[in-house]
Order: C-alpha cells, then sequence, then structure tokens
C-alpha cells in the first residue's frame, strides 16, 4: 500500500513538473516577443526622434532666414496686391 501512495505521489509531481515546464516555456516565449515588440518600438523612436530634430533644424533655419529679412530696408513697407497674394500664398498653402 505504502509503495502505491509513495508511486501516485511520484506520478502527480512528474505531471506538475511538466505542466510547470510548459508554463516556463510559453513564459519564455511571451517574453522573448515582448522583448521583440520593445526593440521595434525602440528603433521607432530613434527614427522619429531622427525626424522631429531634422524638422527642428528646419524650423531654426527659416526663423533665421525671417529674422534676417526683417533687417533689410523697407521691410516694413507696405505691399502691392501682387506681392501681397504671393506672401499670402506661400505663409498660407
Amino acid at each position: 500500500m505504502t509503495f502505491r501512495i509513495v508511486t501516485v505521489i511520484a506520478i502527480v509531481a512528474l505531471l506538475a513538473a511538466g505542466v510547470q515546464t510548459l508554463r516556463l516555456s510559453s513564459t519564455r516565449e511571451a517574453l522573448r516577443d515582448t522583448q521583440d515588440a520593445l526593440a521595434g518600438q525602440q528603433r521607432a523612436i530613434a527614427a522619429l526622434s531622427a525626424h522631429v530634430r531634422g524638422l527642428q533644424a528646419t524650423a531654426a533655419h527659416w526663423r533665421n532666414v525671417a529674422a534676417e529679412l526683417e533687417t533689410y530696408e523697407g521691410h516694413d513697407e507696405p505691399l502691392n496686391p501682387y506681392e501681397r497674394a504671393v506672401l499670402d500664398r506661400v505663409r498660407n498653402p
């Protein structure tokens, strides 16, 4: 009788260990998938950050151009209708 109990306990322990192994394998797979997704998001962040830096540099360039143009003589004189239309078109495409 004792041998049977020990055998049943051993079988139950083996089954439990098998279930835990399957869970561990599934968890590792999920971890790998999550790490891959995270790596992809980090690459996307790097690409978007580079794009934003480029846009910021372009905006700074045009702010400098606008500041330079305001130093020219006659920058505050009224525009004729043609010049006004061109300026409005350029500012608001």
